[in-house]
């Protein structure tokens, strides 16, 4: 079972690492990271660790399939045998515990989320958001090896070559095949925001002398300003800096948005304050509706019938009333606890869910107010917002709190 350390233990831990210069101080490092987080470690060793390192030693490393984007199209995900698995999450515990990112970055970070990337941007005239091609993809064995080299290892190739390749596996990019980071991986997005925190420093200098506001999320990049100084100077100037990172732009995912029209950051309305879309509302008002008019079943059933008409894709064993309580939970997330909307729309789900156990003898179960105040303060460290309300709506609270970074 996984605690949370406090900012003290988490400062003393950090003070107290001195690098990693060898494979066994590693592995010391590794059980030390367990014990602090609560986490068990059995049989880790150096042989261990050279095992998981070599691409081709564990049979199944990583098991690849894809899953529908709710935008369209699908998303390649590399899921990591589960041996693997367990030391890449407490490999990420540890760099986590060790390494800060750039104050830019907020995906994947302790206490921020899609809500604070998009806090600052609210009631700009102009959002220009912009998205990273293959981000993952982007980051070879070579690259991470140089990061492990000069800030963890003290200058240990040998021993930064095999951390690279524990945290890589061989995939067929561009036509060829490349030791990139998994997507799937623990440690994959966390490391991303090391590798780019150089990236966000020279974009954030860039801003202030565009005198416009930046932020990323994963591979969302956003930049905001009250006058349209997004010229082709000012993107000719973003593209080499991009370039220099050895990055891409997804000219496809390219937008400026004006004030005139509806603007978003990370799925986020932010014209005159952070809010929903009316869709999203509207839907949950329908859901709440049927809970309230019918039993839960024929509520799941119509709620079923009306989601495959959309076209959207939904996850398998999907509940309305996880859906609902999931959807609540990120909107008080966006507009605030004390948001009208969310209380009156809270308040009538609350009452719904208890007459449904008084009148049809079910036990309907939602969140605790206690689990509810996790997502809130926490945030779910997701690439997207959709995933976020995936564990929400699929109700694998125990995986999500594994997925949720630990509070500092």
């Amino acid at each position: 079972m996984s605690k949370s350390i406090s900012s003290s233990d988490k400062e003393a831990f950090k003070q107290a690492f001195t690098g990693v210069t060898s494979e066994s101080k590693f592995v010391r490092q590794m059980y030390a990271i367990a014990k602090a987080y609560g986490y068990k470690l059995d049989k880790f060793s150096v042989k261990q660790l050279r095992f998981l390192a070599h691409p081709e030693a564990l049979k199944n490393r990583y098991k690849s399939f894809t899953i529908p984007k709710k935008s369209g199209g699908t998303r390649i995900i590399h899921a990591p045998h589960e041996r693997l698995k367990y030391v890449l999450k407490l490999f990420d515990l540890l760099l986590r515990t060790v390494f800060d990112t750039h104050e830019a970055a907020n995906g994947f970070v302790n206490d921020r989320s899609i809500v604070d990337n998009a806090r600052m941007h609210v009631q700009s005239n102009f959002i220009l958001n912009v998205d990273l091609k293959d981000f993952f993809d982007s980051f070879d064995r070579n690259q991470i090896k140089m990061f492990f080299y000069k800030h963890l290892t003290q200058g240990n190739e040998k021993l930064a070559f095999i951390l690279a390749s524990l945290v890589t596996n061989p995939f067929v990019v561009d036509g060829g095949e490349r030791f990139t980071l998994p997507q799937g991986s623990p440690v994959s997005p966390y490391l991303t925001n090391l590798l780019c925190k150089k990236l966000d420093k020279d974009l954030t200098s860039f801003a202030a002398r565009k005198n416009v506001k930046y932020s990323r999320y994963a591979d969302d990049i956003t930049f905001s300003s009250q006058q349209n100084v997004f010229d082709q100077s000012f993107m000719e100037d973003f593209k080499s800096i991009i370039k220099n990172h050895r990055l891409q732009l997804n000219p496809k995912k390219t937008k400026l948005q004006s004030k005139a029209y509806r603007q978003e950051v990370t799925g986020i309305i932010t014209n005159q304050k952070l809010n929903v879309r009316r869709a999203y509302v509207k839907d949950l008002r329908l859901y709440i509706h049927w809970i309230e008019k019918y039993s839960i079943d024929q509520a799941q059933n119509m709620f079923l019938d009306h989601y495959a008409k959309t076209g959207r894709t939904l996850k398998k064993n999907a509940r309305i009333q996880n859906v609902v309580d999931g959807k609540l939970h990120f909107m008080s997330m966006v507009k605030g606890t004390q948001d009208p909307t969310y209380n009156k729309l809270r308040v009538r789900f609350r009452a719904a869910i208890k007459d449904g156990k008084k009148h049809h003898g079910q036990e309907i179960e939602v969140l605790s107010d206690e689990e509810a105040e996790m997502v809130i303060n926490n945030h779910f460290q997701e690439v997207e917002m959709e995933k976020t309300l995936d564990l929400l709506i699929e109700g694998k609270w125990e995986e999500a709190k594994e997925r949720i970074s630990p509070k500092t």
